[in-house]
């Protein structure tokens, strides 16, 4: 409003009798739907506009396909990165020493067993993707051991 009076100010002479001052508005509409109202375009009689409209819609349609295979391919990057970070490695086979330590830990582990002892055991867990796998461990009370195939039996939780 003050810059309405301002500019009045600056353009009516001062000398002529004007006592009032009318402001009108008409089709007033917020900022934000100022943006998303239709533009329209005075039409000519030299432009095809069915085929103006093909071009813009084929243009759109290659902006869309185009944006989609680069979202593809960065999520496929980051998959591809993911994969490549998860560590793997061999399974590492137990000479005889080693073999004969373990079964002794197992001998005493059934002499034991009703007490249900805590104990942590590494085990080799196969890679469902890749050709290796990881190491992972385990600590649990230990609840039973298969005495023919020399394993410790875990219930799953």
């Amino acid at each position: 409003m003050e810059a309405t009076s301002e500019l009045y100010d600056r353009i009516v002479d001062k000398s002529l009798l004007i006592r009032r001052l009318n402001i009108t508005t008409n089709h007033v509409i917020r900022e934000a739907d100022a943006e998303q109202e239709v533009r329209y375009e005075q039409p000519n009689l030299f432009t095809d506009y069915d085929t103006l409209q093909v071009k813009r819609n084929k243009g759109q349609a290659e902006l869309d396909r185009e944006k989609k295979m680069q979202k593809v391919a960065l999520t496929r990057y980051d998959d591809a990165v993911t994969e490549a970070a998860r560590i793997t490695g061999e399974k590492i086979g137990l000479d005889e020493s080693s073999q004969a330590a373990l079964d002794m830990k197992q001998y005493i582990l059934m002499d034991v067993i009703s007490e249900q002892p805590e104990i942590t055991v590494a085990y080799f867990k196969k890679d469902e993707r890749k050709a290796c796998g990881a190491y992972l461990t385990l600590t649990d009370n230990l609840k039973k051991i298969d005495e023919y195939e020399r394993v410790l039996v875990q219930p799953r939780n």
